[in-house]
């Protein structure tokens, strides 16, 4: 099972995967966790500046997660007690330049929009406290560079960029984190795991582009 986790800064993410990671682990999953590519760049000085631009950021950091993808998913082909979950898609590079640079980008490793989707057996968008007006530019995160406008117009940017598709779920933003997550875990059983446990299930599935209840 893979899923990918996708969403603003200051949506929870990062805290949202290592939730799931202890769910999985304590019904006897093994999970692989892929942290957020982004991040692993920046914290070793390779940013875009040093990168000499945005685009050629995206088109490095596309790379390297598309290569460690790739080697994860070769290992655990058809071994259904694990679990992959990857902090950011391979799409959420787009959200941060342009459709051409990154079509060009996609179009150089020999991938389509479509053909991503399909690597992810789920994608949840997490909703960010910037929808609210809060936002908390270095929360848990001190290599965060991102303003608050720049925050809520990647948010607007992911959401497009998602919309549409069967296998994504939205979940809104609230004051407590673990809400969320608990809801998120609801869903993920009733889709993935064949819980016969019918609690409401609160995440929105996206494919008509409306915040429709499941």
């Amino acid at each position: 099972m893979i899923i990918a986790l996708t969403g603003a800064p200051n949506s929870g993410k990062t805290s949202t995967v290592d939730f799931l990671q202890k769910k999985f682990e304590e019904i006897g999953y093994k999970v692989i966790c892929i942290p957020e590519i982004a991040e692993v760049l920046l914290k070793k000085g390779i940013s875009p500046n040093f990168c000499g631009s945005q685009e050629k950021f995206q088109e490095a950091l596309f790379s390297m997660q598309l290569k460690i993808e790739n080697d994860c998913f070769e290992q655990i082909e058809n071994d259904k007690k694990v679990v992959v979950l990857i902090d950011r898609s391979l799409l959420d590079g787009g959200t941060f330049i342009s459709d051409r640079d990154f079509n060009y980008i996609m179009e150089k490793n020999n991938l389509s929009k479509e053909e991503i989707y399909k690597r992810y057996d789920m994608i949840l968008f997490l909703e960010s406290s910037v929808t609210l007006g809060e936002y908390d530019q270095y929360a848990n995160n001190s290599f965060r560079f991102h303003n608050k406008e720049e925050t809520l117009e990647i948010q607007e940017k992911t959401h497009k960029m998602f919309k549409g598709m069967n296998n994504c779920y939205f979940f809104e933003f609230t004051e407590d984190i673990k809400e969320k997550q608990d809801k998120i875990w609801q869903l993920i059983q009733l889709k993935n795991i064949g819980t016969q446990n019918k609690t409401e299930i609160t995440g929105k599935n996206d494919n008509n582009g409306d915040k429709e209840e499941r």
